[in-house]
């Protein structure tokens, strides 16, 4: 189902596309997706691209991390997409987050661009300015650990991403 975001988050994130959908698996995981897409502007659009970041947002709104397991690249579709891992607690229990920071045209892209500060001259050097950016972020409770949920990511991912051709 639909997760309706709210005026605060839209105000905080500026993003230009957003979706989000929640739902429960007949294993009884209960599974939320969030996609946001910053349309290439000004420095303003890539430095809100970058500040949403499970480690700011859900710590912001009261969750605690309790593991960062750093980044593993999953496979779609020919792509190799770099999600970063991280367990949170809440008080439903754990909660297993996945999340990928994209640059448009970073095709190869091991990492997130902002995670290292090489990386970030190396683009610049290159000429890799004020390109689009999006975001994809799974937020999934119900699994005992982080590996368990990434084995399940693994195997849900193809039908849960499309990729688009360039310029759709």
């Amino acid at each position: 189902s639909p997760i309706e975001i709210n005026d605060k988050v839209t105000k905080n994130l500026r993003h230009d596309v957003g979706q989000c959908g929640k739902w429960t698996l007949d294993d009884a995981t209960v599974w939320a997706g969030y996609y946001f897409r910053w349309n290439p502007k000004s420095i303003a659009s890539i430095i809100s691209a970058r500040q949403h970041r499970p480690d700011v947002c859900l710590t912001a709104s009261g969750l605690r991390q309790i593991e960062d397991a750093g980044t593993e690249l999953f496979h779609v579709q020919g792509m190799r997409l770099p999600f970063r891992k991280y367990t949170f607690g809440s008080t439903g229990g754990p909660l297993h987050v996945f999340f990928c920071q994209w640059e448009d045209g970073a095709e190869r892209q091991t990492g997130m661009w902002w995670s290292k500060k090489a990386e970030r001259l190396r683009a610049a050097w290159v000429g890799r300015r004020r390109l689009g950016q999006q975001s994809l972020e799974f937020v999934i409770s119900g699994h005992p650990s982080l590996e368990a949920a990434a084995e399940a990511l693994r195997q849900r991912l193809p039908s849960l991403v499309r990729i688009a051709p360039p310029g759709d």
